[in-house]
């Protein structure tokens, strides 16, 4: 089992791996993909300032030392590629199937959800982690499990549940403060349950950290929707 949500861990069976830095960085990197690594970019990406003979033979050292802890239980090696042996969980892709199958398709369509999933898409990618190839990822996941907290929010408002619906846009709106979207859907889901008082407060909270950082105001079809409930003819 690999772990890097939110942090990185390691396990074969009941034993938890104490690993090295390096150590560690090669399963990360084979962990984020499904169809591993090739020997060469993992070389470059663990010793970029080293001549090739060199980095290929600290590559072919740290290898052994992981075999000699896992046997071959943790990482298929080919001539060219690297990659985790099929039996190996990983967390991360495991929420990366849940959040992109929850994309496509229409918002009313999605199944009503379990509890885990916005435990799973609410959890940062090997947090405190700052290698270039990690960072890259984690730009993805975040955008990922962003739309797809989004998509699930206005999903529940579609069906009622818009104390879910809050909950997941609030943790929409974690992933990313300064993005307008989340914010939006959370007034939206305050207004269907008819907590005009929520909505102001959660408008007024994005408005002050956008001028503050962005120096810019909400855009108009957000300010439209608060300057709408004063309105007699409001249908809400």
């Amino acid at each position: 089992m690999v772990r890097l949500l939110p942090d990185f861990a390691c396990s074969v069976g009941d034993r938890d791996l104490k690993l090295g830095r390096k150590t560690s960085r090669v399963i990360m990197n084979l962990a984020l993909e499904n169809e591993g690594v090739k020997r060469e970019a993992l070389r470059v990406r663990l010793w970029p300032d080293q001549a090739p003979g060199q980095s290929a033979k600290r590559l072919r050292q740290l290898l052994w030392r992981i075999r000699r802890h896992t046997r071959d239980a943790l990482i298929v090696a080919s001539h060219d590629r690297l990659a985790l042996a099929e039996a190996v969980a990983v967390d991360y892709r495991a929420a990366e199937a849940i959040a992109s199958n929850v994309l496509p398709g229409r918002t009313s369509e999605l199944p009503v959800m379990d509890p885990m999933i916005p435990r799973l898409l609410g959890t940062e990618l090997l947090r405190g982690v700052t290698d270039e190839e990690i960072l890259d990822a984690q730009a993805r996941w975040d955008r990922l499990r962003q739309l797809a907290l989004e998509r699930l929010a206005l999903a529940h408002i579609e069906i009622g549940e818009t104390g879910i619906a809050a909950e997941l846009a609030t943790a929409a709106a974690d992933v990313d403060e300064l993005a307008e979207r989340p914010h939006r859907i959370l007034v939206e889901a305050y207004l269907h349950e008819g907590d005009t008082i929520g909505a102001r407060r959660a408008y007024l909270h994005f408005e002050e950290l956008a001028r503050r950082h962005l120096e810019a105001d909400p855009s108009p079809a957000f300010r439209k929707l608060i300057t709408d409930i004063a309105r007699p003819t409001d249908a809400r």
